[in-house]
């Protein structure tokens, strides 16, 4: 043992000096002094051994002991840590590859784990790629997610900020054809080309979805000729494709979701199709009329449209109607003489205030049976809407649940007869009400209510109507957290919804 290694030693088993230290510091050390010194050194070397023997008798002791222990989560069956694994997805479907979330996240805990996760195909049977975080290598993703998920059925989402995609979206869709039953697609020229000129069959799809990232034209493709053969198909949305071909390739198709259309062509798939029963549309201004008949469509159960609406409500009777949105202002209205013509049970309506109160009140006496009413207006229309809503006699009498938004609140903005009318609904159903507003129009915290106000919807609360104002969907206040408190909403999930 060197000079540096023996006081190193010393130090740590004898103090900070010791009699060997002295004698080392000394060059003239005789014969006997050495051998004492070497003797002292021998001595503690043993005495290291035999502790350094005891910890390691103990360590194997407590290896030992902890091999014994017995963690639940390690001793479930596969198959119930593998369903466990599946109920970590996102409740919508739709899985975005990252390793902050299952399933990467899952395979990434224990060996045992990864296995499991790596042999469960339903964990990989959706996937939502985000280009912005793994668009190098992106075709390779895709293909070993496909590889995992084996042979159960697929769901596949396709949509980039960028212009193009970084590798052609046909060719890695005609791998996985047969197994599609949901596909979503943000496409660009390039793809669509590509879809338009595809002869693979889709046997098992039932959910599609195409979105163009630029504006259609007469040079366009058809998109939807590339999916000619799709017998399965249930759900369609489709989003700037210049022309739709025969819709009865679909004869099982009940839920349409179609932009930029006229109400000429809405209205020829209504008659093409009799066993829709959720349509939404947003229509193109338009001087072509409907000619001929109203046509009945007896099995739709809901109808949602943006743009001028006035044309197709004059063509339609709806008896089965349970659920209407218009969301756009429609100065020409047909919509009292569409309720009362189609004399439909309503359970929920959305509606744009544009006419004053004589025109709402006319639409909600036509619709007793609404228990879910939505409505916008403008801040001058709020003392008309409080007065129909507490009209004599009482209009849509069942009445549990009103939202409204306010697209142009003002600072003084007219709270009051508002809540008057809800004091009013209060004492017959109403359970709960929302108040959507725009702080962009406001100054700074002035979209809250005054504080009298607030005193009175606070009151309401605690008398069990559930209450909640919100400013841009980002704030909000729900009186629970104290009479002035509002909270932020939070974040929401990019993935939830296509597009």
């Amino acid at each position: 043992m060197d000079a540096i290694g023996c006081q190193t030693y010393v130090r740590h088993t004898h103090g900070d000096t010791s009699q060997t230290d002295l004698l080392l510091a000394d060059p003239d050390l005789t014969a006997t002094q050495l051998r004492a010194s070497l003797e002292e050194i021998s001595g503690a070397i043993l005495q290291q051994e035999a502790l350094l023997s005891e910890l390691r008798s103990k360590q194997q002791e407590f290896e030992r002991r902890l091999g014994l222990v017995v963690y639940p989560v390690l001793t479930l069956p596969n198959e119930i840590i593998s369903r466990i694994f599946v109920y970590c997805l996102p409740s919508h479907g739709r899985v975005r590859p990252t390793l902050q979330e299952a399933p990467l996240l899952l395979a990434q805990i224990c060996r045992h784990w990864r296995v499991i996760a790596l042999e469960t195909c339903e964990l990989w049977s959706s996937v939502d790629p985000n280009f912005k975080r793994t668009r190098k290598g992106i075709q390779s993703l895709l293909e070993s997610w496909f590889s995992r998920g084996k042979e159960h059925p697929l769901s596949l989402t396709l949509r980039t900020d960028e212009i193009t995609f970084p590798f052609p979206v046909g060719a890695i869709i005609h791998t996985v054809a047969h197994r599609l039953w949901r596909l979503e697609l943000c496409l660009d020229d390039m793809s669509d080309v590509e879809l338009a000129n595809n002869h693979t069959g889709f046997p098992n799809l039932r959910q599609l979805a195409v979105l163009r990232k630029i504006p259609s034209s007469p040079n366009n493709h058809p998109i939807l000729l590339g999916f000619s053969d799709a017998p399965l198909l249930s759900e369609l949305k489709i989003h700037g494709d210049p022309g739709l071909p025969n819709l009865d390739l679909y004869p099982l198709l009940t839920n349409l979701e179609v932009h930029n259309i006229p109400a000429t062509i809405l209205h020829s798939i209504l008659q093409q199709l009799p066993q829709l029963l959720h349509v939404t549309a947003r229509l193109e201004q338009t001087t072509n009329t409907i000619r001929g008949p109203v046509t009945i469509a007896p099995s739709l159960q809901s109808f949602v449209l943006w743009g001028p609406c006035s044309n197709i409500l004059k063509s339609l009777t709806l008896p089965g109607l349970r659920r209407l949105e218009l969301h756009t202002s429609d100065r020409h209205s047909s919509r009292p003489d569409f309720f009362r013509r189609s004399a439909c049970a309503l359970d929920h309506l959305a509606i744009a205030l544009d006419q004053g109160m004589d025109e709402l009140a006319d639409c909600l006496h036509a619709v007793p049976t609404v228990t879910s009413l939505v409505i916008r207006v403008i801040d001058d229309d709020m003392y008309s809407l409080a007065c129909a809503l507490r009209a004599t006699p009482l209009p849509v009498p069942r009445l549990a649940n009103l939202v409204i938004r306010v697209t142009t609140p003002s600072p003084d903005f007219k709270y009051y007869p508002l809540v008057r009318a809800l004091e009013v609904r209060a004492a017959h159903g109403l359970v709960s009400v929302q108040i959507h507003s725009f702080q962009r129009f406001w100054q700074e915290d002035g979209w809250l209510p005054p504080a009298g106000c607030l005193d009175e919807l606070t009151t309401l609360i605690a008398d069990g109507m559930d209450v909640e104002l919100r400013c841009d969907d980002e704030y909000s206040w729900n009186g629970r957290d104290g009479p002035y408190e509002t909270q932020y909403i939070g974040y929401s999930d990019p993935g939830e919804t296509f597009p």
